[in-house]
């Protein structure tokens, strides 16, 4: 986190959790870790009677967080002395669409959940959820928001829309991850995440793909 005066963060929200959680990574101290994986799970609404790993999560979580640290310090001469205040905004954007996103199925959970559920139905929920949340989950606002970074850089630095591409390949793992990226499903519906993946693939499209290509040649706004 070189360039980013990150010594006065006293407080306790996501923000600051997530900050300090990379650094206990960076720096191996696990106690810290675990201290702080806690504190960015209970921002989300995972239900308590789901025993269910986060480490995908919070590897996506590490990974997005890391790329906007790197793109934000290959800006530091727009962003002066506010690229702690930037770095802020933007961790706390991205949780914002995290939160939104989870906040479309999560009401079709509680009202399951308000049911008598047996072990095999909770089950089914759990993977369901799990598959909304993690396994399709769009990328597009985290891509947005990088590409939105890399516009900002791009313009006042004269880069092409060539240059933002290998830039955005080389800080990204996305782009080597998702040949193609699932748009927002705006109004999903828990029952058609229910499937073992990647055993028994779902025969309906949960949610339209674009080319990464393609998203990429809609969201750079240099030529």
């Amino acid at each position: 986190m070189e360039n980013l005066h990150l010594k006065n963060l006293t407080k306790t929200d996501i923000v600051t959790a997530t900050l300090r959680y990379i650094a206990a990574i960076q720096r191996k101290n696990k106690k810290n870790k675990v201290i702080y994986e806690k504190q960015i799970n209970d921002y989300f609404t995972l239900p308590k009677q789901f025993d269910m790993k986060n480490d995908f999560h919070l590897a996506n979580i590490f990974h997005h967080i890391t790329t906007l640290i790197k793109l934000i310090n290959l800006n530091r001469n727009y962003y002066n002395n506010n690229m702690e205040l930037t770095l802020r905004k933007e961790i706390y954007k991205y949780f914002k669409n995290i939160k939104e996103y989870e906040n479309r199925i999560v009401p079709q959970v509680k009202e399951i959940l308000k049911q008598p559920t047996n072990s095999k139905q909770l089950a089914e929920i759990e993977i369901a959820y799990s598959n909304y949340i993690y396994v399709d989950k769009s990328f597009v606002p985290e891509i947005k928001q990088i590409i939105d970074i890399l516009n900002i850089y791009a313009k006042h630095n004269n880069k092409t829309k060539k240059d933002i591409i290998k830039i955005y390949k080389e800080y990204c793992g996305y782009y080597n991850h998702y040949k193609y990226v699932y748009l927002e499903n705006l109004e999903p519906n828990i029952k058609d995440y229910n499937y073992i993946y990647p055993i028994n693939i779902p025969i309906k499209e949960l949610s339209k793909q674009i080319k990464h290509d393609d998203l990429l040649d809609q969201l750079i706004e240099v030529d």
